[in-house]
């Protein structure tokens, strides 16, 4: 028959598994390449599986388990070997598994002793503040696969490609081309604005190639490594309002710009994980902030379940207390 303590181990190498796979599915690359909802889904999936083994320990700790690091060894194995099916990255399934096994330390012995500060039994008091520096741990996560994805395509010399390269232009361009508009616009008025498309075309190439030059190095005639000549501002596109767009040269300077990301790439590529994990952590912090209500909510909800259907109980109890006096 199972017990309380039994059902919360099954649940906990349950969580611990399932969340060790879906961790492992998790790919930075393929988040830039436009499988934005399968990440996404597994972000939000993480998250979840945080907060549901978070009170899995917790209750956990109600039951006194005398072989608590038996429990944890087992469930980061456990979370390991399942990250291993999913990612078959071997140095990632060597790594994650110990920062998993330092969650489930953390979160075990911080709800033992807030539980112990208190007097009278506040679920949010007791377990949120665990529970919010439980995420910091999924926050090393993803900060440590995107370190690693990222120096596995640095030594496959697979991280520089069309889509990294498009999915990096895409904020600048718009910018660019904004600028460059206004400025065509404001310099020339309704001289500009008044020509017939194909004159606008004209006065855009002319234009785009006068900057191009002012940007060219004297002595070799290149532009940031590139020759000038490589710059195909032919084929930047013209609207009948006069507004332009950058998007088609830099996709034709693809070659260009690969192989100068390429040159950089072997003088610092060894500081380019670390440089992606610390954008990762910036960008996945705030985030978190996101779920802080949600998870209040279903917090209070969830202990005020398992105590009406008895699974939890609240009891109390005499204690003595040193006080010290003069």
């Amino acid at each position: 028959m199972f017990t309380k303590k039994n059902i919360l181990l099954s649940l906990l190498y349950i969580f611990s598994i399932t969340l060790g796979f879906t961790l492992g599915k998790v790919n930075l690359f393929e988040l830039i390449s436009g499988a934005v909802k399968l990440n996404l889904l597994l972000f939000i999936l993480a998250v979840i599986l945080v907060f549901f083994t978070s009170i899995c320990l917790f209750l956990l700790e109600m039951t006194k388990e005398d072989k608590i690091y038996t429990i944890y060894s087992l469930s980061s194995l456990a979370f390991g070997l399942s990250f291993f099916i999913a990612s078959l990255n071997v140095i990632s399934s060597l790594l994650t598994p110990l920062v998993y096994f330092w969650f489930l330390q953390f979160t075990y012995s911080q709800s033992s002793a807030r539980a112990l500060m208190l007097t009278k039994f506040l679920p949010g008091e007791i377990f949120m503040p665990v529970l919010r520096q439980s995420f910091t741990y999924l926050l090393i996560f993803f900060t440590l696969i995107s370190f690693i994805q990222t120096r596995d395509r640095i030594s496959e010399n697979t991280l520089i490609n069309d889509t990294l390269i498009d999915f990096v232009a895409r904020p600048v361009v718009p910018m660019v081309n904004k600028e460059i508009s206004k400025q065509l616009i404001d310099k020339l008025g309704v001289q500009y604005t008044g020509l017939p498309l194909l004159q606008k075309k004209q006065v855009v190439t002319t234009t785009m190639n006068e900057i191009v030059k002012s940007f060219t190095d004297e002595k070799t005639g290149v532009v940031f490594g590139i020759p000038q000549a490589q710059y195909p501002v032919d084929v930047i596109e013209v609207t009948d309002d006069g507004a332009i767009d950058i998007g088609p040269m830099i996709t034709e300077m693809h070659p260009q710009i690969k192989q100068q990301l390429e040159m950089l790439l072997s003088t610092y590529g060894y500081l380019v994980p670390a440089i992606v994990a610390l954008l990762v952590f910036l960008f996945i912090q705030p985030v978190f902030f996101v779920f802080k209500y949600i998870e209040s909510a279903i917090t209070m909800l969830l202990f005020w379940f398992l105590i009406r259907v008895g699974f939890m109980k609240i009891s109390i109890i005499q204690t003595q207390v040193e006080r010290v006096s003069i």
